[in-house]
């Protein structure tokens, strides 16, 4: 018995060292990702006609891909509504403020009252802690989710920031 269990090692050795190498050779045939590389040209002194710094457009990029899209600096408002387990329609109205494509300022409604005014203490947890992940944010980069607990007026929220965004982008 004793030969029977070293044999069998032996080949569990054997097939499994053959099986390794298989796998060596294979994955070294394998080619790494492509990595893109844009070829940029230095400036010149030469001027061309009609082009001035208004008609260039900086874009943030990030792994080679064009990021932010460019919205216009104002103050904006949109609606959402949300519906409550208790089978209730709430109306969050949402002011954002922009400026560089930066929220500088914001401004929660709730069914057309102001913060206190008959509000939920979800709407009053959410009115408390929301600005800290809105306000000096990049406006493509915000995206709320169950802020203060509230998860519904988190996603209404997010549904009024998309109406926004739509109409600020340039």
């Amino acid at each position: 018995m004793p030969i029977a269990l070293i044999v069998g090692v032996i080949i569990a050795l054997l097939v499994g060292a053959y099986a390794f190498t298989q796998s060596k050779s294979d994955t070294a045939a394998v080619a790494e990702p492509a990595t893109r590389v844009e070829e940029t040209t230095a400036p010149t002194d030469t001027a061309v006609e009609g082009m001035t710094t208004e008609n260039t457009e900086v874009t943030d990029m990030t792994d080679g891909e064009a990021m932010a899209t460019v919205y216009a600096d104002g103050i904006y408002s949109a609606e959402a509504t949300y519906l409550t387990p208790r089978r209730t329609e709430h109306v969050v109205t949402v002011e954002l403020t922009i400026a560089n494509d930066v929220v500088t300022g914001s401004n929660v409604t709730f069914d057309g009252k102001e913060l206190g005014e008959s509000s939920n203490d979800n709407q009053a947890r959410f009115a408390d802690a929301y600005t800290t992940s809105v306000v000096g944010m990049k406006l493509d980069s915000i995206s709320l989710a169950r802020v203060g607990g509230a998860s519904l007026t988190s996603t209404a929220f997010n549904e009024a920031k998309a109406k926004i965004a739509a109409e600020a982008a340039l």
